[in-house]
């Protein structure tokens, strides 16, 4: 599997599960993205006004505080052009319909797919 080289990126994870965080930056580690986690919603709002250079966010939807898709809705408010990927392992079609009302621009279902995940970056960042 060839890895994307997508150095000079970066990729904001919202994510509350340690194990996946751990998961997904050994899985971006060999790309060269620079990866920032956010631990809930609150938290990511918080790091995209700190950091404006933001590529893609990789979004988790179940997390306490407040969950992917409230964050997605407040984040389309200023900001409709930034790619942001749902991360669930509620991968039904109700699902992925809410998070496309939400303002999802694309839906990866968990367990993490890494050729899809990589399928994905290259289409967005490469």
């Amino acid at each position: 599997m060839l890895t994307p080289q997508l150095k000079n990126k970066k990729v904001l994870l919202v994510e509350d599960d340690k194990s996946n965080v751990i998961l997904i930056t050994a899985i971006l580690q060999p790309t060269g993205i620079e990866l920032v986690v956010a631990e809930n919603g609150v938290i990511a709002l918080s790091i995209l006004k700190q950091y404006t250079d933001i590529d893609l966010i990789l979004m988790d939807i179940q997390m306490p505080v407040m969950n992917g898709i409230e964050t997605t809705m407040k984040i389309r408010e200023t900001n409709e052009k930034i790619p942001i990927i749902a991360q669930t392992a509620f991968a039904n079609s109700d699902d992925k319909a809410k998070c496309q009302q939400a303002g999802f621009t694309c839906f990866l279902a968990k367990p993490i797919d890494i050729r899809l995940l990589y399928d994905i970056l290259w289409q967005f960042l490469g």
